[in-house]
């Protein structure tokens, strides 16, 4: 028994540790375990006129919140190489939305690595992004941006270029990331797309937010 509640607790670590480097941009300092790799003031990005704070640049500057505090799932996406190695093992990582007392939005995922290659482990969850509630917000609108940091992260997205140079070629995302609609089409926003027709990609937009359409017209490919 205690064999196996020590090779749970190692699966649950190994997803903390891919979560921590492939997803919230933590840095692992000697004696403090994982980081933030900086501790800007200013946001991480203004995303739709709004500034997004993330948990790789920023500290959360309030009290946090209660673990019991209500989350709302946002989405969710299959990463086919959530931890590096040989081989590489993908994870689900969930999206979920919260709202705080002091007015900002909150963007908190749950991530687990694939049981078949790294064994039985918990879901590891983390605070990622916030961002301050405007006029006309609501859960759904406010994790658009806040998804929209998360991918900038994620897809190592400097601050001066408008899309990810990783996945310049259509067909290194798309076939293997599964996501759901709304992570779908940040995730076109910043990275080249195939669409079989230009009716399907106006398809693809026609409920995605203003901001979202131009940038997805323009990673659009036949």
């Amino acid at each position: 028994m205690a064999n196996r509640s020590d090779a749970r607790m190692q699966s649950t670590y190994m997803t903390k540790v891919a979560l921590a480097q492939s997803i919230m941009g933590f840095v692992m300092l000697m004696g403090k375990g994982f980081v933030p790799k900086d501790e800007k003031e200013e946001p991480f990005r203004i995303i739709d006129d709004t500034p997004v704070y993330h948990s790789g640049s920023n500290i959360f500057p309030y009290e946090l919140p209660a673990s019991e505090t209500k989350l709302t799932k946002w989405g969710s996406f299959q990463h086919p190489f959530l931890m590096m190695g040989m081989p590489d093992c993908g994870g689900i990582v969930k999206i979920y939305i919260s709202y705080s007392e002091n007015g900002n939005y909150l963007l908190w995922i749950k991530g687990k690595l694939d049981e078949w290659i790294n064994g039985e482990g918990d879901y590891v969850q983390g605070l990622l992004a916030w961002t301050p509630k405007k006029k006309g917000d609501t859960l759904v609108k406010a994790g658009y941006r806040l998804f929209y940091a998360l991918v900038c992260e994620m897809d190592h997205i400097k601050e001066d270029e408008e899309y990810s140079t990783i996945y310049e070629d259509p067909d290194d995302w798309s076939i293997e990331w599964e996501a759901t609609p709304n992570c779908n089409m940040v995730f076109s926003a910043l990275r080249n797309t195939t669409y079989s027709s230009k009716k399907a990609l106006e398809k693809h937009i026609e409920d995605a937010p203003a901001f979202l359409k131009e940038c997805i017209r323009k990673r659009a490919h036949d």
